[in-house]
């Protein structure tokens, strides 16, 4: 279906190097769907995003183009934008865009800062995603934040963690 490589040109390639190791499975409900994966390496800082339509099939993947669009944008005019810079983005691009259509989407944003090993992240009321450490500990990045589109101008939080040397602290931001 060519439907199914367009959507499928969205997502980024697997990547490991000596620090990160990044790997993903698209599986939809049906031939293309509303799951969306964002991957980027910038220096010492990688960036996550994950998001999930609602919806199904075509409709919800026809978002999905519409919004890494919008990714790009943010990527592109805020270079050094964090979690919550991104995530304030795309809440705003649902509210103004898609909301009015019953249209909604959960996330993850999350950077990792290689230097530090410092996690923060903003969850859009998705269900928990989880990091596993280099000594394979388990963080889980629980919720900090509604939907994106639900929202309609509530703010939005980020938590941070740190992941290097097995330690987990939760510090908790606004």
């Amino acid at each position: 279906m060519f439907a199914r490589k367009i959507h499928d040109a969205l997502f980024p390639e697997n990547h490991e190097d000596e620090q990160v190791a990044f790997d993903f499975n698209y599986t939809p409900y049906s031939e293309i769907g509303g799951d969306f994966v964002w991957f980027e390496r910038l220096g010492n800082r990688t960036i996550v995003i994950l998001l999930d339509v609602t919806g199904h099939g075509l409709p919800a993947a026809m978002t999905i183009n519409r919004i890494y669009g919008e990714i790009v944008r943010l990527r592109g005019e805020h270079p050094e934008g964090d979690p919550l810079t991104l995530m304030k983005g795309l809440e705003r691009y649902f509210a103004l865009t898609m909301a009015p259509h019953q249209i909604f989407a959960t996330g993850i944003t999350c950077e990792l800062d290689l230097e530090n090993g410092r996690l923060k992240w903003v969850n859009a009321g998705h269900p928990p995603g989880f990091v596993l450490s280099s000594q394979r500990d388990t963080v889980e990045l629980e919720t900090t934040a509604m939907m994106l589109g639900a929202g309609r101008g509530l703010p939005l939080q980020f938590a941070i963690c740190n992941v290097v040397s097995g330690l987990y602290n939760d510090n908790n931001g606004v």
